[in-house]
């Protein structure tokens, strides 16, 4: 890379105008009237920030809502999950504030008592709720120290602390209310890192004859409790208002202090600076609102944890102040509030925190810069140490020409001494921060273009902090030479360029003309660079020609005139890639001729090498990328039979074409599937769809006669407009009747409902599809792959239901044998307690005969799985499931999403989604999603994914392209394709991508319309189960919007393991009783390994006592009559399961620790 470097010296001078610009876009309430950045807070580094709404008037997300970004390179992007209050009409999410890690944050929550405050903390990058403190009065603020280890929380009478110990939190001191001040005691509060200095006023406090003078409170914590630090500052006039905003350094020794009036009576405002110095607060500095700034200060203020920098808010814009030599100036530029046509201001500057240095800094603003609802905005700004900007100059005159000369984007500038390195934005701008004192001298990547010779040499003083340096100018140079960029596509030799295509790097070109050629290589960003190029017609090749071919046309050019710069702009470059195509038909006579009877396979999925491909509606297939060489065309044996499977690739050159390839369906029945989804479940919301779509796939033996389908709704779903498809309903049961469906093709049809607005929020709601009228021999078809005992060569005839129901604070689970014969052998019972498996049992029933579980709810959930017998029909797989039996628990979201669901037979369907007040866009997600920190996953499931997409831009996206690279990991011949939100094509190519394109979707921006602005698709595929135990998987899509940059979606990661291994008993399992389940106490619990059985009742029944540890071993099995004392030495949480004999059971938890 070749630099140019000019050493003028210049020494900038504070005069200069100090800047700061803006970090990734506006950050937007979801809907109308949430006022998004009520309260903003920033960590320390700042990196990490987090916001709060007001849902006093919020319609769409009314329990309220906080949310957390983290800002990486030039954008934010959220960190974790957005926190949700826990019902209607609470204040939640209206204070905010974060520890300086960036770990920790604190919300409050109002309701019908008093105030919850909240602590969260950020576990494996999601917000787990840590604490919860409740006060029984009013509160103003509630803050954390920046070490996260203590919490101020300002009420009206008095203003509480507590501290973190052993990880719970205890109150570490109080300070009352002692004079006639005014209700807003503790109206702001700010508190030290340490947590040790704690500064708060009063603003209407009133002073003698002066009302609403104001008062500032100092204390330091000594000795387990507060003493004051210092005499307490009191307003010197009438509504002075001392205490309006406040805040203080991070050693605690500084504060700053802002007014709402100055003495002259005129309402420009103040802020004074206070120093400590020995036992009492000095003040070092005042500084007053100009009479142009007529709400100077407002209500809130930022000192930075430095205390150097100062951020507050007036009337014409937020206003910066740095210390620069013991005195406090201006810096940067206003920050205005943007104002809508209609007059509705944003009221930018409503909440704002700077980081330590002062160099960043989070604003919220509680309007609305597109129309009066009110949503709210939050933005962060930074300050730049030195900054500038690059303009293209097409025009050389070295100054700017805003018709033809744009801002230069990728340049990179060399900042020396230090081998700085820094690269402009699409905007063309660039900055550089932590530049200790000293003079620098910037050189500017000119190895494509010539500079203006233009300032280059700055120089860093204490004086000076932020610095904006001159344009720079860089122009196109006026030699004898021939540029350009080459790009790399994977469609030669038919290709065209889109936004996804990197440049070719280090692609040896050959320039061929008349008498000789010239050699050249593109560099690492594609470009490339011919000087003195004799006159003449030129054409381009790949010096490996048979690797790489250049595109279309693009490989001839002339240059005709000398001295001038020949620029062929973008060029595209391919890998010579092998294309080859046909047609799949259906070999019914099996003689491999395609007869005039016999119909082209569409939608079949097939695999040649290592590239996939889907036919399309006509039984077409093309795939592109092999290399030369023989293939067997691989098709999902368990569905079909190839009858000619080898094909040869020859030429690159040319298309090869294999013309009627057939195939036999080994199926033999008419087999549709069903799949339904819900994309949103949120309360007292009209209008969101459930979508159904029943396909017959491309092995059904025949077309589908009309099905009749069976939609079961939760209680609270209420349809609100069915489709012509519906016939009738009973209860929560509504009937279907489809057309005639042929083979492989759907039917879509979708049921608009309201969910119920006493739906409580974060709760999991379930539906099923059935297809009632199935081929007889459908279920015989299939061989139940899930059973894991291996003793009877038929089936018996048994079927087992299992349900679940909660009462008096426990589970209780039942299996029944509702077949017609008794269970030959036992079936495999597990039961697990959130994430934990917890019991393995077995049953052997008769049939009609049942057995009882009986569980004290200890945790959010509980599940039980059961095993069909062998040679069951179908593939069933009989569960039950509990969620929050007991509200003593706090609730865990979504532990059920983990586990499958018994719907792997293609006639059923259960969707299963959380109740929320809002959802992210742009994700993926999985269902099962996998148990465990590892998320484990069974390798015979079959996952289903979901990518959901919205368009959060400012304009109508008019398409959408979805494409996801699966792992090989999973058996994508078995690929099937769910509902989506709207009309798409579909393409499987390459090394398993999968892509949808929404043509003309048309799809508006969430401000306009924010319920339109959403879509998704949804999949499913199994693995292959070629992979071992602890094989990881992962995935992520990406979400590309008209030809803008694609979005990424959050990462899934399942890990493939056979949880459940098999597992048979000889134990008797009788009915439990209800009444009578706590048989046995057992104490201590927690223990240090030695503790007591003892029985509750007097009758001296010999019971069996067993111990198991959570993998499921059996460590101990012994009698217990009246008591025992048991020894366990190794740390952990056992399982105790007691059976009398009266066939009650008792299963209990002790922790050894």
């Amino acid at each position: 890379m070749r630099h140019s470097i000019i050493s003028i010296f210049l020494l900038l001078i504070s005069s200069l105008l100090y800047s700061q610009r803006q970090i990734g876009l506006d950050i937007n309430g979801e809907s109308q009237d949430e006022f998004l950045g009520t309260s903003v807070a920033i960590s320390d580094d700042g990196s990490t920030f987090v916001m709060g709404m007001n849902p006093t008037y919020s319609i769409l997300n009314p329990q309220g809502y906080i949310k957390v970004f983290k800002t990486i390179g030039q954008s934010n992007h959220q960190l974790g999950n957005t926190i949700y209050g826990n019902g209607l009409n609470i204040h939640f999410g209206g204070q905010v504030s974060i520890s300086g890690d960036g770990n920790r944050i604190t919300t409050v929550e109002d309701f019908a008592s008093g105030i919850k405050v909240f602590v969260f903390d950020l576990v494996n990058n999601n917000w787990i709720k840590s604490a919860e403190i409740i006060s029984t009065t009013r509160i103003h603020e509630a803050y954390l120290s920046g070490d996260g280890k203590s919490l101020v929380i300002s009420k009206s009478m008095s203003i509480t602390t507590y501290k973190e110990e052993n990880n719970n939190w205890i109150e570490s001191g109080n300070i009352m209310k002692e004079d006639l001040s005014s209700e807003l005691f503790s109206y702001r509060s700010a508190i030290s890192f340490d947590g040790k200095i704690l500064v708060f006023s009063d603003p209407d406090y009133n002073n003698i004859n002066d009302s609403h003078a104001g008062k500032v409170y100092f204390y330091e914590y000594l000795n387990n409790e507060w003493k004051p630090n210092g005499i307490p500052i009191i307003g010197i006039s009438a509504w002075y208002r001392m205490g309006i905003g406040i805040d203080i350094s991070k050693d605690g020794k500084r504060v700053a202090i802002l007014t709402q009036a100055t003495t002259s009576g005129t309402n420009y405002g103040t802020i004074i600076v206070l120093d400590h110095n020995v036992n009492d607060w000095i003040k070092t500095s005042e500084i007053k609102g100009e009479i142009n700034e007529t709400t100077f200060g407002g209500l809130r203020l930022s000192l930075s944890g430095n205390g150097k920098v100062i951020v507050t808010s007036s009337s014409n814009g937020l206003v910066h102040f740095e210390e620069i030599n013991n005195n406090w100036k201006r810096i940067g530029n206003y920050i205005n509030s943007h104002i809508h046509s209609d007059g509705h201001n944003e009221d930018l500057g409503y909440s704002l925190d700077l980081n330590y240095e002062g160099l960043r800094y989070v604003v919220g603003g509680i309007g609305s810069i597109s129309k009066s609802t009110s949503r709210g905005t939050v933005r962060v700004f930074q300050f730049d140490q030195i900054m500038g900007n690059v303009i293209l100059d097409e025009n050389y005159t070295c100054k700017y020409d805003a018709y033809n000369e744009l801002f230069v984007g990728g340049v990179t500038l060399l900042i020396q001494p230090g081998d700085i390195k820094v690269t402009t934005d699409s905007n063309g701008y660039w900055s550089a921060n932590s530049l200790t004192n000293g003079t620098y001298i910037i050189s500017l990547d000119t190895s494509h273009y010539s500079d203006c010779k233009r300032l280059d040499t700055f120089q860093i003083v204490d004086e000076i902090k932020f610095l904006n340096l001159p344009t720079q100018y860089l122009q196109r140079e006026k030699k004898n030479k021939i540029i350009g960029r080459f790009f790399l596509d994977d469609q030669f030799p038919f290709c065209s360029q889109n936004t996804s295509e990197l440049p070719a790097a280090g692609i040896e070109l050959l320039f061929s003309y008349k008498t000789g050629s010239i050699k050249t290589v593109s560099d690492s960003n594609g470009f490339f660079i011919i000087k003195n190029p004799p006159i003449g017609f030129y054409q381009i090749k790949a010096v490996d020609s048979l690797q790489y071919g250049i595109c279309g046309s693009g490989s001839f050019f002339n240059y005709y005139q000398k001295d001038t710069v020949l620029d062929l702009k973008n060029k595209l470059i391919s890998k010579k890639q092998y294309k080859s195509n046909g047609k799949l038909y259906h070999d019914r006579n099996y003689n491999n001729n395609k007869d005039l009877n016999e119909n082209f396979a569409n939608n079949v999925k097939f695999k040649i090498g290592n590239i996939v491909g889907i036919t399309d509606s006509t039984g077409s297939w093309e795939i592109i990328g092999l290399k030369a060489g023989n293939y067997t065309i691989e098709i999902d044996t368990s569905k079909f039979l190839q009858c000619k499977a080898q094909i040869n690739i020859s030429s690159p050159e040319f298309v090869n074409s294999f013309g009627n390839i057939g195939i036999q369906i080994i199926n033999n029945c008419i087999d549709p599937i069903i799949d339904i989804f819900m994309p949103r479940m949120r309360p007292c919301t009209d209008g969101q769809e459930l979508k159904i779509k029943v396909n017959n796939p491309p092995y059904s033996i025949a077309n589908t006669d009309s099905l009749l389908i069976k939609i079961n709704l939760p209680e609270y779903i209420v349809p609100t407009l069915l489709p012509k498809e519906f016939r009738y309903n009973i209860n929560q049961d509504y009937y279907f009747k489809t057309k005639p469906i042929k083979i492989g093709q759907s039917e879509t049809f979708s049921i608009l409902n309201r969910v119920k607005c006493e739906t409580p929020l974060g709760i999991t709601l379930c539906m099923e599809g059935q297809i009632l009228n199935l081929d007889s021999c459908s279920l015989v078809n299939y061989i139940n792959l899930y059973n894991p005992l291996k003793c009877n060569p038929i089936w018996d005839s048994a079927h087992l239901m299992v349900t679940a129901i909660c009462e008096f604070d426990s589970i209780f689970f039942n299996i029944l044998n509702n077949g017609k014969g008794d269970l030959d052998c036992y079936s495999p019972v597990n039961i697990f307690e959130d994430q934990q498996l917890i019991l393995k049992d077995s049953v052997k029933l008769r049939k009609g005969e049942h057995r009882k579980y009986a569980i004290p709810s200890e945790k959010s959930f509980y599940r039980i799985e059961v095993a069909q017998s062998e040679f069951h029909p179908g593939n069933s797989r009989p569960n039950a499931n509990i969620e929050t039996c007991t509200t003593m628990i706090p609730s865990k979201i979504g532990l059920r999403l983990k586990y499958y669901e018994d719907d792997l037979d293609h006639y059923k369907d259960i969707f299963c989604g959380i109740v929320k007040g809002s959802y992210d866009p742009n994700d993926k997600s999985a269902s099962p999603s996998g148990i465990g920190n590892l998320n484990y996953i069974r390798p015979e499931e079959m996952v289903s994914y979901v990518i959901r997409f919205q368009n959060t831009g400012n304009d109508t996206a008019y398409k959408v392209v979805i494409r996801d690279t699966i792992s090989e990991l999973f058996d994508i011949l078995k690929l099937e394709i769910g509902p989506s939100s709207h009309n798409h094509s579909f393409k499987l190519f390459g090394k398993n991508i999968l892509e949808w394109t929404f043509s003309n979707i048309n799809l508006v921006d969430s401000t306009t319309n924010e319920k339109l602005s959403h879509g998704y698709i949804q999949f499913k595929v199994p693995f292959n189960k070629l992979y071992p135990n602890h094989t990881t998987v992962t995935n992520s899509a990406s979400i590309y919007f008209d030809d803008n940059p694609p979005i990424l979606t959050n990462q899934i990661s399942q890990t493939i393991h056979q949880q459940l291994e098999e597992h048979t008993t000889d134990t008797k399992i009788v009915e439990a009783n209800k009444t009578t389940i706590r048989l046995f106490s057992i104490s201590p619990n927690p223990t240090n390994g030695i503790f007591e059985i003892k029985s509750l009742n007097k009758i001296n029944h010999i019971s069996i006592l067993k111990i198991f540890n959570l993998e499921g071993m059996e460590i101990y099995n012994d009698f217990v009559k009246d008591q025992k004392i048991i020894h366990i030495f190794n740390n952990g949480v056992y399982i105790i399961k007691i059976i009398n004999n009266d066939g009650q059971i008792q299963i209990s938890k002790v922790v050894v620790q």
